[in-house]
């Protein structure tokens, strides 16, 4: 008899959460290396979820899902969503990496402008 293949049974996981939690904030990306990441609340932990890495967590709250990189921001950053967290904090709390130039984007529904030092001004 064969082992637990704990890959599968982390894809099964991250499926079920999908279908089953709720989602407490998306980053979606575009472009070349372009990832969307959302974080779930599901039975009491939140889970993050993305094309390329996968399944992370499970994490006691918030804070420490966000701690994992999820507002990290780069040029392929098109929107970053949290329903616990207004704008402006979410804006104090991006980490820009690598940006050349400004960039535009939309968080909580309103357009920012970081520029590369992360400092930012809202609209385009």
């Amino acid at each position: 008899m064969g082992g637990v293949d704990h890959e599968v049974c982390r894809e099964l996981l991250g499926e079920v959460i999908a279908e089953n939690g709720d989602i407490v904030g998306v980053v979606k990306a575009g472009g070349a290396g372009g990832a969307s990441k959302r974080i779930y609340l599901f039975k009491d932990r939140y889970w993050e979820l993305s094309g390329d890495a996968g399944l992370v967590g499970p994490f006691d709250n918030l804070e420490a899902a966000l701690d994992e990189g999820f507002l990290t921001v780069t040029a392929a950053t098109e929107s970053i969503f949290c329903s616990a967290l207004d704008g402006e904090t979410l804006l104090a709390r991006l980490r820009p990496m690598e940006l050349a130039q400004p960039l535009s984007l939309a968080i909580n529904g309103e357009i920012w402008s970081i520029a590369p030092d992360g400092s930012a001004r809202k609209g385009a």
